[in-house]
């Protein structure tokens, strides 16, 4: 049996704060840091990766706009009759070129920035 290993390319668009905490089944501290890239072409949706005990935080080596090779595995879990899936990326290296640029002021307007973009008569924001 081979193992597949998922990778994707794109621009940096986002980095999170970094989040830590106890975990409550071991008592272990933990580390997380979510990123999101878009990917190259023309239909390419963004894509939120996390980190788990990441080596530093992602803003100290990478910049918005930085083209990034993402490798990462997708897990999925239940929780309630529902299934969430997570992009957990394990290695990130940063490429120097690409394919086509990106107009991040174009893209502005498809990205929900806060509470208040909520519309109130649907559940989620996007």
């Amino acid at each position: 049996m081979s193992k597949e290993i998922f990778k994707l390319t794109g621009a940096l668009i986002h980095i999170g704060k970094m989040e830590s905490g106890t975990s409550k089944k071991t008592g272990e501290p933990w580390s997380s840091q979510e990123f999101v890239i878009k990917p190259e072409g023309k239909w390419a949706k963004p894509a939120c990766f996390r980190v788990f005990k990441p080596e530093k935080d992602l803003t100290e080596e990478y910049n918005l706009k930085d083209f990034l090779e993402v490798k990462f595995n997708v897990a999925s879990r239940e929780y309630k009759e529902k299934y969430y899936t997570n992009l957990d990326a394990w290695s990130i290296r940063k490429i120097e070129d690409s394919k086509e640029t990106l107009d991040f002021d174009k893209d502005k307007g498809t990205h929900v920035e806060g509470p208040e973009a909520v519309n109130e008569d649907e559940d989620l924001p996007f």
